[in-house]
């Protein structure tokens, strides 16, 4: 048999090829552009998506401000640390999502061809907290970090109707709700000080109540192998002995089993890592980039 009959053709980009790009600081690990360019295959089209790190935001802003002009560009996603700094650029629409929080982390055109600001991290977090409960139980958020990844899940759990209350752990509450203006509109988030009593605290007041508890990890803690989360860790043994473990539910934005999820689920609580938050806000992204859903 001939070899060249035996090897399967890869994608080679031409003169009409779409292009997406990955910004961030450090992107090497990252699994969307093996996602996408794994969508874009199973469609059938003409783009390529390629991670693009850059080191400083100056060079972030001076990047963006030419690439928008290229012919082929047809947006991106954008995660740490430029999810803050794009909305300061003066050529993008927000949507109003993105102008609560203050965070984008997805660039698309419009149908008048104005680029645009959009969060789907939210729409990842919504389908995750989803995954663990039905949408009509009512439920109390408990989140853990304050900083840019922490910003879709208190947005998300501020907006939802079955959230009774978001409690926010965060080394400096104050930075927290400086960097999150919409926090201070909301009656039914409270921020705190990520301390251990602090936690058991709310633990013990939301165990008062017997309703379900979404313990959501947004540190950046864990995913080395032998990393320990020593928080997650402490609210998951606390929610332990004062609640149901069936009403006990993780969810941790680390894309890899962690040592807080193995422990969670060594107690028969349910938990998941964040790779079905990444797949939703990449099909949101998607949806928005080609104007088509992935249903896989």
């Amino acid at each position: 048999m001939n070899k060249m009959n035996s090897v399967s053709t890869s994608f080679v980009p031409d003169g009409k090829t779409k292009y997406c790009f990955l910004f961030g600081a450090s992107i090497e690990k990252s699994l969307s552009p093996e996602l996408h360019t794994k969508w874009f295959q199973i469609e059938n089209l003409n783009c390529i998506y390629l991670p693009m790190p850059i080191r400083t935001v100056e060079l972030f802003t001076a990047l963006l401000l030419n690439i928008v002009e290229t012919e082929g560009f047809i947006g991106g996603n954008i995660t740490a640390p430029y999810k803050n700094s794009v909305v300061n650029m003066n050529i993008f629409t927000m949507t109003a999502t993105v102008h609560a929080i203050q965070a984008a982390n997805t660039i698309y055109q419009d149908n008048r061809g104005n680029w645009c600001l959009d969060n789907t991290d939210i729409f990842g977090v919504e389908k995750s907290i989803q995954h663990l409960i039905t949408k009509e139980e009512k439920y109390y958020a408990l989140v853990l970090g304050g900083g840019g990844a922490a910003a879709a899940a208190l947005y998300n759990c501020s907006e939802d109707k079955n959230c009774l209350k978001t409690f926010c752990f965060t080394r400096n509450p104050s930075k927290t709700i400086a960097c999150f203006p919409f926090l201070m509109q909301q009656r039914d988030v409270e921020t705190h000080f990520l301390v251990n009593e602090e936690l058991e605290k709310t633990i013990e007041q939301i165990s008062q109540d017997k309703v379900k508890l979404v313990l959501i990890n947004t540190l950046p803690i864990g995913f080395a192998t032998n990393e320990t989360n020593p928080y997650a860790l402490y609210v998951i043994e606390q929610a332990l002995f004062k609640i149901k473990k069936n009403n006990i539910f993780y969810f941790d934005m680390i894309y890899a089993d962690t040592m807080a999820i193995s422990f969670a689920r060594k107690n028969k609580i349910k938990a998941i890592n964040g790779k079905k938050m990444l797949e939703e806000q990449a099909k949101k992204s998607f949806a928005l980039w080609r104007n088509q859903l992935i249903k896989s």
